[in-house]
């Protein structure tokens, strides 16, 4: 599971990803201003499960076969992931299809 906070120009947005097997589920969940980190906590203690239960349609992702890192590439792509799109495109579309299913 994986909860990403980034601003899209207008509002404070978390998006919640939540890989089973090769399915991923994505929830979109609007936070108004800037979210503290006591605010995130509340959300992920509240209300992020159930938006994940709501959550019916999800989206095929190929299985990527785990490998142990070295530690200094792992803080590199950690870098690397802070500076690129919040959003996989696989989280994108699982969102699609979530808003075009409601």
């Amino acid at each position: 599971m994986k909860l990403t906070v980034f601003y899209d120009g207008q509002f404070w947005i978390g998006v919640v990803e939540q890989k089973e097997g090769e399915a991923l589920k994505a929830v979109r969940y609007v936070f108004r201003p800037e979210p503290k980190d006591d605010e995130v906590l509340a959300f992920v203690n509240g209300p992020m499960l159930s938006l994940l239960h709501k959550c019916r349609t999800t989206t095929a992702v190929p299985l990527e076969m785990k490998k142990r890192k070295n530690p200094k590439r792992l803080q590199r792509e950690a870098a690397k992931e802070m500076k690129t799109r919040p959003l996989s495109t696989y989280a994108q579309t699982a969102l699609q299809l979530e808003f075009e299913a409601s």
